[in-house]
């Protein structure tokens, strides 16, 4: 569109006169925003489509040098013909063969085949077996740098709504799903993350981190029988995933599996013997199961890496009170209350009084 030239013209006119500043500004032609970036000028279409779209810029620089002035004038016309161009182009791409109805492009309906191609192109079939264009792809791939854009202004709403309508162009498109899962999760919105990363492993069932992140939001919603069954999916395709071991030893023993939970804490230890949620995890299984003296020595060994883990010394204290030790254990208690864990101040008023 425009021509090489005149862009070099430009930006080197911009350049001169705000070469006070090393930020990327904006100045105000007459009826026309048009923002000047630090790094890039739009060449691809996308580029293009977010320059002529793009709704949030910053404040125009109210003055421009004087001995600019005379040549932006040019390039405002300049400018003025590729604004008509990019018009063009949106009309043109706003109607090709796009279903507005989302539930058409609903992944989970895997081998639904309905959408139709009204300029009769070649379809790509993907991999959920739904046909997609090229064009498709490039509006998915557009709406995805997009949402980039929102989430580096913090504004994980709007985020959101961008990698929707991504998906919605191209139902396979693997990166706006793991992107959306994280702005879900940013909210606290664990449902639509493990339903994002459900159909994540539609798309991809061989990626450990994907059946772990499932489980996590399982884990957040209280499922912790569906968490057990993904991290050992992660843990199978990945032997030495730490932190799937470590997850599964909670969830099993949120259910009650001790021995299970004690297994998977080893686990870790054996993959990283500096690992102290383990060794926390451990040894409050070893307390329920009436082993105090394991649970004590795997609280020796926190306490002795890091002497201010109240939670270290209060369970350690209810193991030694547990196994008759009251003196040490009261001892410890204390300790723990002068760190400030709550638990351990109630503990002492009933068992060390």
């Amino acid at each position: 569109m425009r021509s090489l030239s005149a862009e070099i013209i430009f930006f080197l006119l911009v350049f001169i006169c705000f070469s006070k500043t090393s930020r990327a500004e904006s100045f105000k032609i007459p009826n026309l925003k048009f923002k000047i970036s630090s790094t890039d000028t739009p060449r691809t279409d996308e580029e293009k489509l977010l320059y002529q779209i793009e709704k949030k810029e910053e404040k125009a620089i109210k003055k421009i040098d004087k001995n600019c002035a005379h040549h932006v004038k040019k390039i405002n016309k300049q400018v003025l013909k590729d604004r008509k161009k990019l018009e063009k182009y949106v009309e043109k791409n706003s109607q090709n063969s796009f279903a507005e109805d989302l539930s058409i492009y609903d992944p989970i309906a895997i081998g639904r085949n309905t959408v139709k191609n009204e300029k009769n192109k070649e379809a790509e079939i993907d991999p959920l077996n739904i046909p997609v264009t090229e064009e498709d792809k490039q509006k998915a791939q557009f709406y995805y740098a997009r949402a980039k854009q929102k989430i580096d202004l913090e504004d994980v709403g709007s985020a959101i709504n961008f990698l929707t309508k991504a998906i919605k162009a191209y139902p396979a498109y693997l990166d706006a799903y793991i992107l959306r899962a994280e702005c879900f999760g940013m909210q606290k919105n664990f449902i639509e993350a493990l339903n994002d990363y459900t159909n994540i492993l539609k798309i991809d069932s061989l990626s450990a981190n994907f059946f772990y992140n499932r489980a996590v939001c399982e884990v957040q919603l209280g499922d912790h029988l569906s968490a057990i069954e993904d991290f050992t999916m992660a843990i199978n395709l990945d032997e030495k995933y730490l932190l799937a071991y470590q997850g599964r030893a909670t969830s099993r023993s949120y259910t009650s599996d001790q021995h299970g939970a004690i297994d998977d804490y080893s686990a870790v230890i054996d993959l990283n013997d500096y690992f102290i949620p383990a060794y926390k995890g451990r040894g409050v299984c070893m307390w329920l199961l009436a082993d105090y003296h394991n649970a004590i020595q795997d609280f020796d060994f926190i306490i002795n890496i890091d002497p201010g883990d109240a939670f270290a010394y209060y369970y350690r204290a209810i193991s030694k009170i547990s196994s008759g030790e009251m003196i040490d254990g009261c001892l410890d208690l204390e300790k723990s209350a002068q760190l400030g864990f709550d638990a351990a101040i109630r503990e002492l008023e009933v068992s060390c009084n």
